[in-house]
């Protein structure tokens, strides 16, 4: 096919596939084989998040299906359909002042379906008991309660309880809808980092405290009952299990049985898994939130839960947990990034929620997420000196024998003081190695909020700093270098931003001398690959400012050759392929300034594709369809370049197109961020359809 009749990328999705792996996952439930959901999830992560909202639609069922063997059923009134949903029918017809749309989850307890609140037209999860009539004491008392315990809570980051009541002999509650992914989904489907899903589930923390404070334990955290929304917002939900601690010696509450075990099974901490409910508090919704963050980390468990339900509640109460990086390393060899990422403050932190004696783990969730704020910030936490105290104190009584031998080793060895100092001195030197690293983590941290905030100037000014210190420090220790290549790196954005381009090539060339010793020292590590990558873009972003097109292609093939490699490493990662698909459109610009017009649009389709491609697996994701529609918009200014009437009139179609559905885009989001964005490639599509226009007036006068 001709470059002047390419076929433009189809936006049309192929579900077939999608349906035969959910048909052989039916086929295998009812032949009463186990399903590995996590398996499939990351076997097929290009049909996700579909895949995980049906899959999960999928166990939702198994446990309705369970639960309607159990337990009698209520014959279906006449006002059920022959077809369809018979209690979205039923809802439909008899509930006042909503529009019921459709189901959207199937649980033990209840049926939640989407529904428009008609005197706000704002959209609400309508939860509904499943048992109606025939419900049991408890489980209406359990409804009843969740109601009532969800009134209480006005926080952005826990689900909002509107109203109550009841229809056809059900009860019912409206809360807030949220359109997101659970949180487990949300990080694997966004190729989170380490850092970012940290700060993620820091706010969950924050949401669970405030239900405590609130006194209101939940019983049930897991990534299902944590949704994140298209805003990267976490939600707290489905408090069916909580427990109102300000009436815990209430005698009426009929939820409260000894030996009973409440909640789900991989989540449960040792208290709940021995059904001590009179030890259950909420340090064990603190257990369960180190579990999930154990599982978005890793996508496993701290314990083997394959087995009998007697052996992982065994697990549980008396078996250590996994270690977080041993863990990664079994299921994630090559992400070396996270393994090194997450270092043994991250460890300790996971492994002081996790403890089985309660008076060791965190004492409270705001306790947890402040341990959490000093990881992210480089400062020293909590856990591990606690940890580490915890650890001498058992090694000492095990080894009490070794101890008092190895006392006496260490008296005779008083009179090697000339050594001791030696050993001293090191010492010193790595705490201040260590100490310089804190305080430039810190500075480039907060320089780069003044910077997002629009406080240009400060943030320069605590760039600056941290080349200070560190060139102060005078060390080759990898982690000082690395923030010395941040901050060069960021101050030549700024430079490159405000059009200083002798200082911007400068920092530039710091930073690509920092990556490229950090390269040296350490071939393998990917991430400084991707350091050193990246220096090379920006050295060709200030050149192709400068006009200088052909050192900045150079400059640019370099970087594609490395992320060439990166690629092969992590071939599904979303933020590698954007990168990439970036460079290539850098690429395709300098190559059609230098004319090189037939190579110019090989690399503008290449990267058309790979951004249409990301917005079909993250529709979601705004920026990756922004980003087509500016490559598309690049590709219509090469046919204008042409001059021939064939390419005007594919210019105006491509840009036809790209207007209607950027201004679409617009329409359908209200971040100013973006609105922003779309305003000027539209303002630019206008400019080139206005010279288009005059100068196919031009030649038709002519």
């Amino acid at each position: 096919m001709s470059k002047d009749h390419h076929k433009y990328p189809d936006t049309t999705e192929d579900h077939s596939e999608l349906d035969v792996i959910l048909a052989q996952v039916v086929a295998q439930c009812s032949e009463g084989k186990k399903i590995d959901y996590e398996y499939l999830t990351k076997a097929h992560i290009e049909f996700m998040p579909e895949l995980g909202r049906r899959l999960r639609n999928l166990q939702n069922l198994e446990t309705v299906v369970q639960q309607f063997e159990r337990y009698p059923q209520p014959e279906l009134s006449s006002d059920s359909g022959e077809n369809g949903d018979e209690g979205l029918l039923m809802l439909q017809k008899r509930l006042d002042g909503y529009d019921v749309l459709e189901p959207i989850f199937y649980g033990g307890q209840g049926v939640v379906y989407k529904a428009r609140q008609r005197t706000t037209c704002r959209m609400v999860a309508i939860k509904v008991l499943v048992d109606g009539p025939l419900a049991s004491e408890r489980q209406r008392w359990r409804f009843a309660r969740e109601i009532k315990l969800g009134a209480r809570f006005q926080h952005p980051h826990i689900v909002t309880v509107y109203e109550s009541g009841e229809v056809n002999g059900r009860e019912f509650l409206a809360m807030e809808y949220i359109d997101g992914l659970p949180i487990d989904d949300y990080v694997l489907v966004h190729g989170l980092s380490v850092h970012q899903t940290v700060r993620l589930f820091q706010k969950v923390c924050g949401a669970v405290s405030y239900a405590h404070q609130n006194g209101v334990m939940h019983r049930d955290l897991k990534p299902a009952n944590i949704l994140v929304d298209d805003d990267s917002q976490p939600h707290v939900l489905d408090f069916g299990l909580a427990k109102d601690i300000d009436c815990e010696a209430d005698a009426s509450e009929p939820i409260s049985i000894a030996g009973q075990v409440v909640g789900t099974l991989p989540y449960l901490s040792p208290e709940q898994a021995r059904g001590d409910q009179d030890r259950v508090d909420v340090l064990s919704d603190v257990y369960a939130l180190g579990v999930v963050l154990f599982h978005i980390l890793t996508g496993e468990y701290p314990y083997e839960i394959v087995g009998s339900r007697r052996q992982v509640l065994e697990n549980i109460i008396d078996r250590s947990p996994k270690k977080l990086r041993e863990t990664l390393l079994e299921v994630e060899p090559s992400d070396e990034y996270a393994i090194a990422v997450i270092n043994d403050d991250l460890e300790h932190i996971v492994c002081k929620a996790l403890e089985k004696d309660k008076a060791l783990r965190y004492q409270s969730a705001a306790a947890f997420a402040e341990d959490l704020e000093r990881y992210l910030s480089g400062e020293a936490v909590d856990a591990r000196a606690t940890h580490q105290l915890y650890l001498l104190k058992k090694t000492l009584r095990r080894f009490r024998t070794h101890v008092i031998v190895g006392a006496i080793i260490i008296s005779l060895l008083v009179s090697g003081l000339v050594g001791m100092t030696v050993l001293w001195q090191r010492a010193e030197h790595v705490a201040k190695i260590a100490q310089t690293g804190l305080q430039m983590a810190s500075f480039l941290r907060l320089g780069t909020t003044h910077r997002d905030e629009g406080r240009t100037e400060q943030g320069m000014i605590l760039f600056r700093k941290v080349i200070e210190i560190g060139e102060f420090a005078d060390t080759t220790d990898p982690s000082v270098i690395r923030h010395l290549y941040d901050a060069h790196n960021r101050l030549a954005q700024v430079d490159l931003k405000r059009q200083d381009l002798d200082s911007a090539d400068a920092h530039c060339a710091s930073a690509f001398n920092l990556s490229k010793n950090l390269t040296l020292q350490d071939p393998q590590n990917l991430q400084w690959q991707r350091f050193l990558g990246l220096s090379y873009l920006l050295r060709g972003q200030i050149e192709i400012a400068k006009k200088q097109w052909a050192p900045a292609l150079e400059s640019l093939i370099q970087t594609k050759q490395i992320y060439a490699i990166l690629q092969v490493e992590d071939p599904s990662n979303p933020s590698l392929i954007s990168e990439m698909a970036y460079l290539l459109r850098l690429i395709a610009n300098c190559h059609r300034k230098l004319h090189h017009m037939d190579i110019a649009f090989d690399h503008y389709v290449e990267a058309i594709d790979m951004y249409q491609n990301l917005s079909n697996l993250l529709p979601k994701v705004l920026d990756y369809q922004i980003e087509y529609h500016r490559s598309r918009g690049m590709l219509a200014i090469w046919h204008m370049v042409q001059h021939t009437n064939e390419d005007n009139a594919m210019a105006v179609q491509i840009f036809a197109v790209a207007k209607r559905s950027l201004q679409e885009l617009a329409d359908s989001t209200n971040r100013r961020n973006y609105i922003i964005d779309i305003e000027a490639i539209l303002a630019n599509i206008e400019s080139n359809i206005d010279k288009l226009k005059a100068r196919i007036d031009k030649q038709k006068t002519s």
